[in-house]
């Protein structure tokens, strides 16, 4: 993992990261990734 500086992160990345933190260790947890889980992820990154 990388160290986070959030002084120098916007709002809008902080909540990025956040999100793909808890992607990144539901993915793992389960290692299973099925196609709604895919489509989130896609809209999350058009979002930002």
């Amino acid at each position: 993992m990388v160290k986070r500086e959030n002084k120098k992160m916007s709002k809008l990345e902080i909540t990025k990261d956040r999100i793909v933190s808890k992607v990144e260790s539901a993915f793992a947890k389960s290692e299973i990734i099925d196609t709604g889980g895919v489509l989130k992820i896609s809209v999350y990154e058009k979002q930002y």
